[in-house]
Formats: C-alpha cells, structure tokens, sequence
C-alpha cells in the first residue's frame, strides 16, 4: 500500500490550514 502516502500528504496539507476531527 504505497498510495498512503499521498494520503499522509493530503491531510498533511489539511491539517496544516484546518483541523480536522479525525
């Protein structure tokens, strides 16, 4: 499963202007 990095990345990018409640 290699495609959880582009996951990190895009919450990455999220949590980096928005807090999400995850």
């Amino acid at each position: 499963m290699e495609e959880n990095q582009e996951v990190l990345t895009y919450y990455s990018l999220l949590e980096g202007k928005t807090r999400l409640p995850l």
